[in-house]
């Protein structure tokens, strides 16, 4: 259920806005993509780009191949290839990333028209650092403040839309004084 408003402003984005070139930060083998057309209309000529580690990558190319959707879903490792890109999506994947929003946004060219973020690790007061197991592995996690995010994408020019939490997805961060005022949220910016 964490999905639904991001998922509404995906549509939104292909219908009432006319997008059709997406870049998915962090989006896996393209999991959203694949989800997301379940109950979405695409739009002709979408090309919907993941951007992930070079494994990953590869493993969604040939997964998109045998879907026969590589003609839609494209993939690579360098998020600056979302320069003049219409719509940065951006799930789950902030936290675990070396750069901000502030970092990225200034690395590209052409800024998106829209962004929207969701299921992205926040705290009501503060940044803190953790770790996140992920089953296979232990990963750096940056828990933002939520205002630092959002002024981070405002200083870049854009205007929030929504902003939504995602309370059915809790995070626990156990034995730090705080860890309870961690959530996960989800917003959408267009640019101003």
């Amino acid at each position: 259920e964490w999905d639904y408003p991001a998922l509404y402003w995906v549509a939104d984005a292909f219908a009432a806005q006319g997008m059709a070139r997406v870049f998915d930060l962090g989006g896996h083998v393209g999991i959203k993509y694949y989800a997301f057309r379940r109950v979405v209309r695409y739009p002709e000529g979408l090309r919907w780009t993941v951007c992930d580690g070079a494994s990953v990558a590869r493993a969604g190319e040939e997964q998109a191949r045998q879907q026969n959707v590589a003609s839609e879903l494209a993939f690579c490792t360098d998020f600056r290839r979302a320069s003049g890109t219409e719509l940065l999506f951006v799930s789950g994947a902030l936290q675990y990333l070396p750069t901000t929003m502030k970092e990225i946004l200034q690395a590209l060219e052409v800024p998106p028209k829209r962004i929207i973020l969701n299921t992205t690790a926040v705290h009501e007061s503060r940044t803190m650092y953790t770790l996140n197991s992920i089953g296979y592995g232990i990963c750096p996690y940056r828990i933002q403040h939520h205002e630092a995010v959002f002024k981070e994408i405002r200083d870049a020019g854009y205007r929030r839309r929504d902003m939504w939490r995602n309370d059915s997805k809790p995070i626990r961060i156990p034995f730090v004084e705080g860890g309870d005022a961690a959530y996960y949220m989800g917003c959408c910016f267009d640019r101003a």
